[in-house]
């Protein structure tokens, strides 16, 4: 989300919101829904869609694997 032009809390207290907000299992497509949603709640339009943007050009990797959704940021150069 820092990529996206949060600061690192920022990040952090967003991230702990979204953890907050559901119990069990979330598909990768519904977390990405919801960081969105929370985003532009939060942030406006511009920061949404630039978190959506990075997602959909695979800069953020939102992954599942053994019914375990996590979060991969590739290295940067």
């Amino acid at each position: 989300m820092t990529k996206a032009g949060l600061s690192v809390d920022e990040a952090y207290k967003l991230a702990d919101e979204v953890a907050s907000s559901f119990q069990g299992t979330i598909h990768s497509n519904e977390l990405v829904k919801l960081v969105y949603k929370l985003l532009r709640a939060y942030y406006g339009k511009r920061v949404a869609e630039k978190y959506k943007q990075l997602v959909e050009e695979r800069e953020i990797v939102v992954a599942e694997e053994d019914g375990k959704t996590f979060i991969h940021f590739p290295e940067e150069s």
